[in-house]
């Protein structure tokens, strides 16, 4: 039996369909229902809702961090990982990276101009259909490249749109991002909503990057580095983009932007649509994690529940993970300081300067990809190090590595 706890996301339906109908239609709709840009579009897109969950948490700690990169065997002396059975195209990569470190310093854009692209992908096996915004690094050579590539998810009953900063930012040092509306992860869908499917959605998106890489002509022929590919999420796309590490070793890092486990506003103990992302990472995350949050995420929003409940917020995961991961707690932010501002959100009633916290963020999350998928080892500081050791000093996070 599944029912909807109506509590803070309830509060967020009713107004949404009771209160403020014409307030809420450009955000609903305008935004991510992009017909939009670009040569490369298959098909025009599909989406819904609003916002989503919450986080927590001042754990802290000023430890010197792991040097190992991405493609370093990580934690477990078990030597089984899951295989590539959604990644099998971008199997038998290796190699350096195409570009050298940039030595830029990653408060800021990098050295790369950025085309934007739209591009619907059909899992024609899963009749699934994902609409995406694409960031693609433009290199003064045509035939530069490849590049990583990072798949950044959205939250439940959320919007593209409130991460693609993130997608924007990453391209310009070299990723190429996509960015999803994930289907079947919102309210008005809550009988198809499965997070075991949607993790695989990502993995289909990372496999179909990988596999037009090989053609000879398209927005990625040449273009992917099948050996550099990660995943990265706010609240339920940040449970989400670690379900995808643990199903398929394919993903090679992995961060959270304040990710959020469980069922989320669904009542459920269903496993295998909502299986306990968290539980699982002690015994199979096998890569470098980076996980974000704050410390405002685990208090009610609204009513009676938290937008990150504690028990199933980023410290959870950090709490689980093997070395090496890192936490970073944002004094004072909410679940959804992290993301684009969404209308009447109570998720968002932080004391964190959003601004700040958004920038941060950007800045860990492109030292954490330069280090773990590159292997920029000089990025290891920005985000656990003497890098960030004076936003420490400034009062704006803590930190803790293992």
């Amino acid at each position: 039996m599944t029912r909807v706890r109506w509590d803070v996301w309830g509060w967020c339906l009713l107004t949404i369909l009771l209160v403020m109908p014409v307030a809420l239609a450009p955000a609903c709709t305008g935004d991510d229902d992009d017909d939009a840009s670009d040569d490369d579009a298959v098909g025009d897109d599909d989406t819904d809702d609003d916002t989503d969950d919450d986080t927590s948490d001042d754990d802290t700690s000023d430890d010197d961090l792991d040097d190992d990169t991405s493609d370093d065997d990580t934690s477990d002396d078990d030597d089984t990982g899951p295989g590539r059975p959604y990644t099998p195209a971008c199997a038998g990569a290796s190699g350096p990276p195409s570009f050298a470190d940039p030595d830029l310093p990653a408060d800021g854009e990098g050295p790369f101009a950025v085309s934007e692209s739209e591009m619907t992908f059909t899992d024609e096996s899963r009749d699934r259909e994902i609409n995406t915004t694409i960031y693609m690094p433009q290199p003064e050579s045509a035939a530069a490249g490849p590049y990583p590539v990072v798949v950044i998810s959205h939250g439940f009953t959320s919007f593209r749109s409130t991460v693609v900063p993130y997608g924007e930012r990453l391209a310009t040092w070299g990723y190429i991002a996509i960015v999803p509306q994930l289907p079947y992860t919102n309210f008005l869908q809550i009988g198809k909503v499965n997070h075991t499917e949607s993790a695989k959605d990502i993995l289909f998106l990372l496999n179909s990057a990988c596999a037009a890489s090989d053609e000879s002509s398209g927005l990625f022929a040449g273009k992917v580095d099948k050996a550099r590919l990660a995943t990265l999420g706010h609240s339920l796309g940040g449970k989400l983009s670690i379900l995808a590490a643990l199903l398929d070793e394919g993903v090679a890092a992995v961060a959270g932007l304040d990710p959020v486990d469980g069922a989320g506003p669904i009542d459920s103990d269903d496993a295998e649509r909502f299986p306990d992302a968290s539980e699982r990472v002690a015994d199979e995350m096998r890569i470098p994690s980076l996980y974000l949050g704050g410390t405002k995420g685990k208090e009610p929003a609204t009513g009676n529940q938290a937008c990150a409940p504690e028990d199933d917020n980023y410290l959870t995961f950090y709490g689980a993970a093997p070395t090496p991961t890192e936490q970073i707690t944002f004094i004072g932010a909410n679940h959804t300081d992290f993301i684009s501002p969404i209308p009447l959100d109570p998720c968002n009633l932080g004391d964190a300067d959003e601004e700040t916290v958004m920038a941060r963020s950007m800045e860990y999350v492109t030292a954490f990809f330069n280090h773990r998928l590159l292997g920029f080892d000089d990025y290891a500081a920005d985000y656990a190090g003497t890098g960030i050791d004076q936003d420490v000093t400034d009062g704006i996070v803590t930190y803790s590595v293992k």
